[in-house]
């Protein structure tokens, strides 16, 4: 893995991410903007370079050239130079609902940028709360 100025991609990757989901949850709805990230394609490969991307109600509003977005009153400015922000990750081998309360494990995921699972085995007691709307996802 390459390194830049001491820190590996996946560590500034994992640095900005953490910031990003901690600013994501409901606990911390506020409204945040990441100022001049390298923003990764991954269906081309593509960089785009020095972008900022706002934040609101834990959902992306707008992804602009650095500098473009000015923050609102109370808007939480992070200086992501340097990073890199990349689409969530999808797991695709996961027995996570098999425990009886999955909240920790999912937690986890999300924490290292796991947006997306595929649960891998089941029962029947599980399909029928699949089916009742009853998982705690």
């Amino acid at each position: 893995m390459k390194n830049f100025g001491g820190m590996s991609v996946t560590r500034r990757f994992a640095c900005l991410l953490a910031s990003l989901v901690v600013a994501a949850t409901p606990a911390f709805a506020q409204s945040l903007v990441l100022n001049g990230a390298t923003i990764v394609d991954t269906q081309t490969g593509k960089l785009s370079r020095n972008q900022s991307v706002a934040i609101e109600g834990g959902k992306i509003a707008r992804i602009a050239r650095a500098g473009a977005i000015k923050p609102g009153p109370g808007t939480k400015v992070v200086d992501a130079r340097g990073k890199y922000l990349v689409p969530g990750y999808l797991d695709m081998h996961v027995h996570a609902l098999n425990d009886p309360d999955p909240t920790a494990n999912l937690e986890l995921m999300l924490a290292a940028g796991v947006t997306g699972v595929r649960q891998m085995s089941g029962s029947p007691e599980l399909l029928a709360k699949r089916r009742d709307g009853q998982l705690k996802l």
